[in-house]
């Protein structure tokens, strides 16, 4: 991160080599609007071009301590580093829009209560989109799926500026290890939460195992349900030895003496508890 550019007052004559480079390019932008054809202007660049190799003058950067070859090399060189610099942390942008949202999203203390209160406040990066969101993750995936931004796209450079390669690789060390403390906290809380569902389970076995004897007792098994015996379908009144002569065809024979004889499907037969009970009932 390099200091904020103080300008410092220096007095040059008019024929010094800091003003070599600028005549040549405003020498050029004259000839250029006389031009006729194309073919002047063609070799007017070509003169400029070596011209400004010919005639370079090196100039020094105080606050960065580096001399550059040309005055383009410097200009360049302000630009990317000296020009877009927050006065506040200090912190460096590529260009004057960067540095805009940069002091809307963390120094401007209005917009900073309207992001408390929830309103939108992330702008879109694009300069003709006018959407705005309410937080940077929104405004990431929208570029994203609505302007083709690629995904390793330097996103948090509205907070952290440009950054050296040095600073970007550290940067990355630093959210590798902040993203694994925080896998390793959920892994934690969700092994957490899932010892006290098992302990809940425990303790509420018995009482499901309660509800379901009660339950099961409750229950009546209807007739037709039958556990490992097959039930006949051949009604229970009808004998066992007349049950198969049911089953077979009969003729009209058969009909006639069947009504001739009277058959009982249960004969009448007193057991010896009935008889020790009328004789019980003689004697007294």
């Amino acid at each position: 991160m390099s200091t904020i550019y103080i300008p410092q007052k220096r007095i040059y004559a008019p024929d010094d080599p800091f003003f070599v480079e600028g005549n040549i390019a405003l020498r050029a932008i004259w000839l250029k609007k006389q031009a006729r054809s194309e073919r002047e202007i063609q070799s007017i660049q070509q003169e400029v071009s070596q011209l400004t190799q010919e005639r370079t003058c090196a100039i020094y950067c105080d606050a960065c301590r580096v001399t550059y070859p040309s005055v383009t090399a410097y200009e360049s060189h302000y630009e990317a580093v000296h020009r877009n610099v927050c006065r506040e942390c200090l912190k460096i942008f590529p260009g004057f829009e960067w540095l805009r949202l940069h002091i809307d999203e963390f120094h401007n203390t209005l917009l900073q209560i309207k992001k408390e209160r929830g309103d939108k406040i992330h702008k879109c990066y694009v300069e003709d989109c006018k959407k705005v969101f309410s937080d940077a993750r929104k405004r990431r995936l929208h570029l994203v799926d609505k302007h083709n931004y690629p995904r390793y796209f330097p996103f948090d450079l509205v907070y952290t500026g440009t950054l050296s390669f040095e600073e970007r690789k550290i940067r990355d060390q630093k959210n590798k290890a902040r993203i694994q403390c925080h896998n390793l906290k959920k892994k934690v809380v969700y092994m957490s939460k899932n010892e006290e569902i098992i302990v809940k389970d425990n303790g509420k076995g018995d009482v499901d195992m309660d509800e379901l004897v009660t339950n099961m007792s409750r229950l009546k098994i209807p007739n037709s349900i039958s556990f490992g015996h097959v039930k006949s379908s051949v009604p229970h009144h009808i004998h066992p030895h007349h049950r198969h002569e049911k089953l077979k065809p009969t003729t009209k024979q058969d009909d006639v003496e069947m009504k001739e004889k009277k058959v009982y499907s249960h004969p009448r037969k007193r057991g010896p508890k009935k008889k020790q009970q009328k004789q019980q009932m003689m004697e007294e």
